[in-house]
Parts: C-alpha cells; sequence; structure tokens
C-alpha cells in the first residue's frame, strides 16, 4: 500500500504502514526470507490485476480500478497488461483537484477530500464523533452535518473518478 519502484522491487513509501517498514520491503529481501520468487507491486495495480482477470473487467481489454479506503490509489490495464512504468502510474490520490486549497495551503488532493481519512478528519471537523460507516449511516439518516460531510467527501471522489475517465 504505497509507491513501489518497479525497477529495483522495493517499496519506496507507505504512509499508512509503521515509517521504518518501506526500507525493509523489497522484492530480494522478501524472496531472500521466503525462499520462493517474489514480485512486489502497489497494492491497487494488484487490485486492477485481480478485477481485469477474475472480476467485473473480465473479458475487458482495458481496465481502470480505483480504490478508496484510508487513501486513494489507482491501477490500470490497457491491452490486457499492467500499465505502471518505473513507479506506479496512477497515483490519483495525489492529483489536486482544489486549487484553491492549494494557495491557501489547505486539502486539496483526491486523497486528501475523498478518503477515508478525510472523512474522518471532516467529521470530527463537523463535530461528529462518529466512524466512516457511522457518518454513512447519519448522512442516510438526513443528520445535515453528515449529509454534508458524506456528500464533500463522495464530489471528491467523483471529481477524481471523471478525472481517471478523462486519462484513460
Amino acid at each position: 500500500p504505497g509507491r513501489v519502484n518497479y525497477s529495483t522491487g522495493q517499496l519506496e513509501y507507505a504512509p499508512n504502514l509503521p515509517a521504518n517498514w518501506a526500507q525493509w520491503i523489497s522484492e530480494h529481501r522478501l524472496a531472500e526470507v521466503l525462499g520462493i520468487d517474489v514480485s512486489l507491486a502497489n497494492d491497487a495495480d494488484m487490485a486492477a490485476v485481480g478485477e481485469a482477470w477474475f472480476g467485473a473487467g473480465r473479458g475487458c481489454d482495458d481496465v481502470v480500478y480505483l480504490t478508496v479506503s484510508t487513501g486513494i490509489g489507482a491501477g490500470v490495464i490497457l491491452g490486457r497488461r499492467l500499465i505502471h512504468g518505473r513507479r506506479s502510474i496512477a497515483e490519483v490520490g495525489h492529483s489536486v483537484i482544489e486549487r484553491t486549497a492549494v494557495r491557501a495551503r489547505g486539502p486539496s488532493t483526491l486523497e486528501d477530500l475523498g478518503s477515508g481519512t478525510a472523512l474522518s478528519r471532516l467529521a470530527t471537523a463537523a463535530g461528529l464523533e462518529a466512524t466512516g460507516p457511522e457518518v454513512e449511516a447519519l448522512a442516510r439518516a438526513r443528520n445535515a452535518a453528515a449529509g454534508s460531510v458524506w456528500n464533500s467527501v463522495v464530489e471528491a471522489v467523483a471529481i477524481g473518478a471523471t478525472n481517471l475517465a478523462h486519462l484513460f
């Protein structure tokens, strides 16, 4: 769950794992410990492969997979092949979707505004002591504060998904 350098087989950065893990996670080190060949890949890239071969994208030559969780990522399959470049090519979570916020040095990326982490931050700012599923339930029950938070996060994800559709 982070940035993988496909050229070196090394996890470079994983913001949602303990800080020192990335330096220890590599194809070479894992192969050495496990005694088998290992390929390391970004989690969203592998989810895209799974959907393309076994899930909703089965039978399609081109698949774009968007994961919305603690963070936001994507994987791209074109011509039935994973596209990744030296690093994962679709780090859409880090794309700016709110330029006014950039100038104010506030949350401005898709991940800042549309992830589970964003949902928690926005809920707290709105005075809601609630988890993501609880915010959703409150929004469905027509709680105004929860509805506003939920709609804000959903809108950010919709912008990101639309951007992916246009890009790929």
